[in-house]
């Protein structure tokens, strides 16, 4: 008897092959979607690799631009703590000088006393207006006699 035969394949071959990927089909399917779950976990893995390493290189970034503001920051630290010493010594020159200012006031109250007791003492200014144009009297007076006798001298 002559083996029939399917799509150009012996039928008991045709059979045996069946059986085969019968068995082997599972498995088979099993290997194929685990490699398929590998192919997506490695690509997976593979982008959460890129994203890691951005962000590293983000944080370095971010790592330098922290020193140099730290740098900046103790610059400003510096600087903050020259200019509160200057104020410090503004503030004890500030004081000094109120010092002196009050000083000066006692001063010129104390001069001021003195003065208005000179003030009180001297003649008024009327009566020393007076005394001048006596005295200018008596000097226009003398420097006749003087003349006289000066004239008389001669003759």
């Amino acid at each position: 008897m002559e083996e029939t035969k399917f799509l150009g394949v012996k039928r008991g071959t045709l059979t045996i092959t069946g059986v085969i990927v019968a068995i082997c089909a599972p498995a088979l399917t099993m290997i194929v979607t685990v490699i398929g779950l590998f192919s997506v976990m490695t690509a997976s893995i593979n982008r959460l690799d890129a994203n890691i390493t951005a962000l590293r290189s983000e944080v370095a970034a971010n790592s330098a631009q922290l020193a140099a503001n730290s740098a900046e920051l103790s610059a400003l630290r510096a600087e903050f703590s020259e200019l509160n010493d200057d104020v410090d010594t503004l503030s004890a020159d500030v004081v000094e000088l109120k010092l002196d200012v009050v000083q000066i006031k006692g001063r010129l109250d104390s001069i001021e006393v003195r003065l208005s007791a000179v003030e009180q003492r001297l003649p008024d200014s009327e009566y020393i207006d007076d005394r001048f144009d006596d005295l200018e009297r008596e000097q226009a007076a003398l420097k006749e006699r003087v003349d006289a006798l000066a004239s008389a001298d001669a003759e």
